[in-house]
């Protein structure tokens, strides 16, 4: 008896496309050996970074220019003193001085003002009447009237009524200087007193320029 042979199984299209795909193609053999793939360098979106000196060169990376910084915004005000005129007289003069602008520029103004002046005013006769030994407590605006809170040392002048007077002078030209201040309250450590010492200042109601004039 003769062995039966296998009958052989004709190839399908599925067979043919997985030999075809598993044997390489010798055409796209050699197009890799002559020409590899390279990859591809990220794209840097905006500005690329600078590059690292090369070991030995004499070059080096330029550092980022130096963005200069905002100068603050600069205002004018005026502070008002006192000068005594040949005949023995005190006259209120007003002296305009710059500063930072901020946040709270009447608090600023006054502390100027009870700072005194400079010595280039000095040098000019301007004094001030306001005792060095007050202190500014608290400055707030309501209604277009300023309340100055002062300490108790706003109360006494060594010039008696006089002094007094150009001292409060000193006080409520300075302040209603600003747009919405037309008067000034004064207040000693939070609370508020009719006079001022002994002399009969009347301080208990607000007090605007047109009471000097």
């Amino acid at each position: 008896m003769g062995s039966r042979r296998r009958r052989r199984r004709a190839p399908t299209r599925y067979r043919m496309r997985r030999r075809r795909q598993s044997t390489p193609r010798p055409r796209l053999l050699r197009r890799l050996l002559r020409h590899p793939l390279r990859r591809r360098r990220p794209r840097h979106r905006g500005r690329r970074p600078p590059l690292p000196p090369r070991p030995g060169s004499r070059r080096q990376p330029r550092a980022p220019a130096a963005i200069p910084a905002a100068r603050p915004a600069a205002r004018q005000h005026r502070v008002y003193f006192a000068a005594v005129d040949s005949a023995g007289g005190i006259a209120l003069t007003g002296v305009t001085r710059s500063a930072v602008a901020s946040a709270a520029p009447l608090t600023e103004t006054l502390a100027t003002l009870l700072a005194g002046p400079d010595a280039t005013e000095s040098g000019r006769g301007l004094i001030t009447l306001i005792p060095p030994a007050v202190t500014l407590n608290k400055v707030y605006v309501r209604e277009r009237v300023a309340y100055v809170d002062v300490s108790e040392s706003f109360r006494f002048n060594r010039l008696g009524r006089e002094g007094l007077n150009i001292q409060l002078q000193q006080v409520v030209y300075s302040a209603t200087q600003f747009p919405n201040v037309e008067q000034v309250q004064i207040l000693i450590d939070g609370r508020r007193i009719d006079y001022l010492a002994s002399e009969g200042t009347f301080v208990g109601k607000p007090i605007g320029r047109e009471a000097f004039q």
